[in-house]
């Protein structure tokens, strides 16, 4: 699974576990005081990709980088490749356009120099 935007190149070996996808739509409800229910489909859809990885110390620092540093958080686009047989919303191993979606980086050491990622990114 890589992470690429433009010459920098993300890769993880650790383990992911079970890819999410969420799709939200977006529409706004007028409630009248008689009870009466408008809904207005404004036709947007969010996708979105939960990831949880697990990785060593060795590559610890590339990741937090390329998220931190490369795409600073939510305010540049990127590539987000998934193995071969993985469909992250596009068919098995295409990649996608996506943002990460999130204020912070939350990583969590859950043994000795092995770390434990949430990583919510949205499809653009």
């Amino acid at each position: 699974m890589t992470f690429v935007y433009g010459p920098t190149t993300c890769t993880i070996y650790g383990t992911v576990y079970p890819l999410d996808l969420e799709f939200t739509r977006k529409q706004n409800f007028q409630l009248y005081e008689d009870g009466e229910v408008t809904v207005y489909d404004r036709d947007q859809e969010q996708k979105f990709i939960v990831l949880t990885i697990r990785d060593d110390h060795t590559n610890h620092d590339n990741i937090r980088d390329f998220i931190i540093t490369t795409v600073n958080f939510r305010e540049t686009t990127f590539t987000f490749t998934p193995d071969a047989g993985v469909d992250a919303g596009a068919g098995e191993g295409t990649a996608v356009n996506v943002k990460y979606w999130g204020s912070n980086f939350i990583e969590n050491m859950i043994r000795y120099q092995h770390y434990e990622y949430r990583i919510l990114l949205r499809r653009v």
